[in-house]
């Protein structure tokens, strides 16, 4: 090679999202039902005001049915905090597990060629973490890298997928797991407050795991944005009473998410040259109905825009952390053009929110799901 003269480029380090898997339980709530319960057990501890506003709430059509990690209602009742951490950790595997074999399935790849597990939750601490029990589940070397993310909340797939990408653009063979997954009925708890309400009308149990490659696939990880504001920590959190999780939901919620997913969108699309007309899906968690519209009128989505969020948060509920992934299936559903843009956000504890920009490509077509 003369002196100057330019060699071979390397070939730009890519990430892909090759196939998801989703799992719910099979144990199935419609809100009248839910609401039924919380009366017959619990009324005695309502005032009448917040007797009407569960009522309101559970008869909100946002929601028809969610799936819950139980054999019936009446498991809450006498559940101590021993059982109810036994719960979350056999339902965690057995959701996660299922919903990984679905996406290696779908990505046509064997459990013996991961690589990386990285699997986020924020309902229940174990320790080791629940990547332990899915590399046993699974039957992975002990040598594949795992990774145990705590305490993103509702948000916390997307910083999943983006250590996920970052694994995988770094070693062209990676065959990257990305699992999220919630068992939100193992923090129940019930008294006269609000937040406890709109929880217990709202969350519903599930998982989701993502195979990110470092190969070209169905979606290729473009760019990624995020924003916490520890000033606005106590606006969304669980907190400890009496050594158990109480969610812990602010009223103002929805303007909160909105003004915040507003910057992080804005940033990520100004280091992409997009503008948010070229993106032509979205997949938001579905925190509830007023965070979906708040966010709705501060980014001018259109219905369309947002009916796969809606559809999910209808048939399932808030599912936390693996949502949005629920929605993004949906979205890979649909008639997905080559090129096209979909944008991902998500927001919780923190406060925090996501966004993680992703591309369609003429690889294997649509995505997996």
């Amino acid at each position: 090679m003369s002196p100057g003269q330019a060699g071979p480029q390397p070939t730009p380090a890519t990430a892909s999202l090759a196939a998801i898997g989703v799992a719910a339980p099979e144990f199935t709530v419609r809100q009248q039902e839910g609401l039924d319960f919380l009366l017959r057990h619990y009324d005695r501890l309502l005032s009448p005001r917040s007797r009407r506003i569960a009522q309101k709430i559970f008869a909100h059509p946002a929601i028809s049915r969610r799936r819950l990690a139980l054999d019936a209602l009446d498991t809450l009742l006498a559940e101590d905090q021993d059982s109810r951490i036994a719960r979350f950790t056999c339902q965690a595997v057995t959701l996660a597990g299922r919903a990984i074999h679905r996406a290696l399935a779908d990505a046509d790849l064997l459990p013996g060629q991961i690589t990386a597990l990285i699997v986020n939750t924020c309902t229940g601490y174990i320790c080791p973490g629940l990547s332990t029990y899915l590399m046993e589940e699974l039957g992975l070397s002990g040598r594949v890298q795992a990774f145990d993310l705590v305490g993103g909340g509702c948000g916390g797939a997307l910083p999943n997928l983006q250590l996920a990408g970052t694994l995988a653009r770094a070693d062209r063979e990676a065959v990257v797991v990305s699992v999220a997954v919630e068992i939100c009925s193992a923090t129940f708890q019930m008294g006269d407050d609000i937040s406890l309400l709109v929880s217990n009308a709202l969350f519903g149990d599930g998982a989701a795991a993502a195979v990110v490659t470092g190969r070209p696939g169905p979606w290729r990880l473009v760019a990624a944005a995020s924003l916490t504001d520890p000033a606005l920590r106590e606006e969304v959190r669980y907190v400890y009473k009496n050594g158990q999780l109480h969610n812990q939901l602010a009223g103002d919620l929805p303007e909160l998410v909105n003004r915040c997913a507003g910057q992080v969108v804005d940033d990520l699309l100004r280091s992409t040259g997009l503008g948010c007309d070229d993106i032509r899906f979205w997949a938001l968690h579905p925190g509830g109905d007023r965070i979906i519209s708040a966010v709705k009128e501060g980014l001018q989505l259109t219905e369309e825009q947002l009916g796969p969020t809606r559809l999910v948060l209808s048939e399932y509920g808030n599912m936390s952390s693996p949502t949005v992934l629920f929605v993004l299936r949906e979205i890979s559903r649909l008639a997905v053009g080559e090129d096209d843009y979909c944008l991902m956000l998500a927001y919780g504890a923190g406060l925090s929110v996501h966004a993680l920009l992703l591309q369609h490509t003429a690889a294997a077509g649509q995505v997996a799901c």
